[in-house]
């Protein structure tokens, strides 16, 4: 494959349909790092299905869905909609923090000129946490009730986000006898509670934030969608992380991640315990709204 000047998703995209393979949604905790999956692994046709390329940002659509639901107190009405499952990719230096659970949609019309868009559209502005280099979305469009068209022409909105600008590093060398430790990075308090070992071989860290003069409310809506960078290594290897669970009070939130090494134990005997552990704390963040057009799609 020869590009040249192409915009980055294209060329992926590009070389993902030739070579057969996909992208592994989840990334890697390598933020300059996408891995790539064999094609039956996964939702293996998204680089091949409709797409939406805009910027530093790839949305694809992964499934089509119609639903007719009849409620029994009017059985007379048949409500009907369509669902669009999405999923975004964001380049590894343009990954969001945060994002909405909910796209927003709008322009949404069939092949004949019928709105699709929904008249009840109590979209969440909740947000969530970055969970790799992608995210699903889920859009409900309108069903028309006359003269339906054979296709979707166009559906046109945005996602709401927050992209990360600037980052501070907390290093914690042999962090299974480190101390208990607090710092204040970008003007938050942060504490190293712990970092444990289990049975199975996989370590526990707990770090607590403090509320500071952040709003209670918006606080206790914010505490668990706030994914610090975490980075655990020693000489054989790093580890990947996931979020497991917490709690908070009115004014601070304790929350645990559990650390799984991506590799296989030597076979000469077990792996050495981690020697270094970042966790890397947003100190500046910007609100975007990611743009996606999707056209000429199937009408279930």
């Amino acid at each position: 494959a020869t590009i040249t000047n192409q915009p980055f998703w294209l060329a992926v995209r590009e070389i993902c349909t030739r070579a057969n393979v996909s992208l592994y949604y989840y990334g890697d905790d390598d933020p300059d790092k996408i891995q790539l999956m064999p094609s039956n692994y996964g939702q293996q046709h998204m680089m091949k299905a409709a797409a939406s390329i805009k910027g530093p940002y790839l949305t694809v659509v992964t499934s089509l869905q119609r639903t007719n639901s009849v409620a029994m107190g009017a059985p007379q009405t048949t409500n009907r909609s369509v669902n669009l499952q999405i999923h975004t990719f964001a380049e590894p230096k343009a990954r969001p923090t945060q994002y909405a659970y909910e796209p927003v949609i709008d322009e949404a019309v069939d092949d004949n000129g019928n709105s699709m868009l929904q008249t009840d559209n109590n979209r969440q502005p909740n947000m969530q946490s970055n969970r790799g280099v992608s995210w699903y979305g889920y859009v409900r469009l309108a069903y028309p009730t006359t003269n339906p068209g054979k296709k979707i022409a166009r559906v046109r909105g945005h996602i709401d986000a927050k992209v990360q600008l600037q980052s501070e590093p907390w290093e914690i060398a042999d962090p299974l006898k480190a101390p208990t430790a607090t710092k204040t990075i970008g003007g938050k308090k942060i504490t190293f509670k712990s970092f444990k070992k289990n049975d199975t071989g996989r370590y526990t860290l707990e770090l607590v934030f403090a509320r500071g003069d952040m709003d209670p409310q918006t606080f206790q809506q914010t505490a668990f969608n706030n994914e610090p960078g975490l980075k655990l290594t020693d000489s054989g290897g790093r580890y990947q992380a996931y979020s497991s669970g917490g709690s908070s009070s009115q004014d601070e939130a304790t929350r645990q991640f559990s650390f799984a090494r991506r590799a296989r134990a030597p076979a000469a005997g077990p792996p050495p315990d981690p020697d270094k552990l970042i966790i890397e704390i947003p100190t500046a963040t910007q609100d975007v709204a990611i743009p996606f057009e999707l056209v000429d799609l199937p009408m279930p």
